[in-house]
């Protein structure tokens, strides 16, 4: 309840052949880590579709504990679809 939200930010993008890359301020629990994301980008009629994944080590920002039954590196993967206005 103190901490209802994870946020991401973008600080830069880049493009790298056909993939683009995105630098993202990722807020879990008020701790900031900035966080490399590779994705790529596809149009069609008007619509856009970003897709990437990434890593992200629970234990840097103080969610859990390390055990030895759950890795500590959770793979999140994002789809975000767009429309032109």
């Amino acid at each position: 309840a103190k901490y209802p939200e994870i946020t991401m930010e973008s600080s830069s993008f880049s493009k790298d052949g056909s993939q683009y890359i995105g630098n993202f301020d990722v807020t879990i629990k008020g701790k900031v880590k900035t966080i490399r994301v590779p994705f790529t980008f596809t149009e069609n009629n008007g619509k856009g579709t970003f897709k990437g994944s990434f890593n992200l080590n629970h234990l840097d920002f103080g969610v859990g504990k390390s055990n030895f039954i759950l890795d500590d590196n959770v793979r999140v993967k994002v789809t975000l679809n767009t429309t032109k206005s």
